[in-house]
């Protein structure tokens, strides 16, 4: 039944890891994440300790008030409160934390709203900020089943987010991505996740330092390299990096 439910996730899962687009769409995040859970707002909220956060939300039916409340949350919210204090990345549900008597009157001003419950999933941020997939709703609290489900799709966004950083990464790196060597890639029919892995392993990162780059095992990315080999013709890593390179696909590194 689960697998059911996100099959629409496993769908938008596949086409990013698939792709070499460097940034998640974080719209069509919200759009699942909110018929999952049955929530009429949904989205990304990135904040920092005494940073003013921000919000990319889909709101199906929005409210005009949410955003000036969702403008104090890095301040106010008992979630963000809870994820600064404890630096976890567990999925957690609002009444599951302790509140303070500034976070009961946020929450009042949720209520106030039709958004006092909340359920958020942490995923994967750039340096010191903190970043949450989010659905909120009025009154009736998330399900045991609800939880599940957003436990199964951290796993899929971690894995989306970690491409989605190696692609920027591999973007800004001099040789890197080009439309020319996605037309060479495409030639050899190699898919964006096996010139991603290719390149990586071409930087002399093992299958597993790959593998926590990506946030994957380490048998996914031997799966990937087995792939490599056989599309570019060739039996082991090395000699897949040096035709990769001598094709196009791939930039020659120097060695000192």
């Amino acid at each position: 039944m689960r697998m059911r439910r996100l099959a629409s996730w496993l769908d938008f899962a596949g086409d990013c890891l698939q792709s070499l687009e460097s940034e998640v769409d974080w719209l069509t995040v919200g759009d699942l994440l909110a018929t999952l859970l049955h929530a009429p707002t949904a989205g990304l909220f990135t904040w920092s300790p005494r940073v003013a956060g921000s919000v990319t939300a889909f709101e199906r039916s929005p409210e005009p008030l949410l955003p000036d409340i969702a403008s104090r949350a890095s301040d106010s919210h008992p979630l963000a409160l809870h994820y600064v204090r404890t630096r976890t990345s567990g999925v957690t549900a609002i009444h599951e934390v302790e509140t303070t008597a500034e976070g009961r009157r946020y929450v009042s001003e949720l209520r106030a709203v039709g958004m006092d419950q909340h359920l958020w999933i942490p995923v994967p941020s750039e340096g010191r900020m903190l970043q949450v997939c989010g659905a909120c709703r009025a009154a009736d609290r998330f399900t045991g089943d609800e939880h599940g489900d957003a436990v199964a799709v951290q796993r899929l966004l971690v894995g989306v987010v970690k491409h989605s950083q190696a692609v920027h990464s591999w973007r800004g790196t001099p040789g890197g991505l080009s439309d020319h060597r996605l037309a060479t890639a495409a030639e050899w029919h190699l898919t964006a996740r096996e010139v991603l892995v290719l390149d990586l392993g071409s930087r002399g990162m093992t299958s597993a330092a790959i593998a926590r780059a990506l946030s994957i095992s380490p048998r996914t990315v031997e799966k990937h390299f087995e792939n490599t080999y056989r599309k570019l013709g060739t039996r082991d890593r090395i000699s897949a990096v040096l035709r990769a390179q001598s094709s196009g696909v791939l930039t020659a590194r120097r060695t000192n």
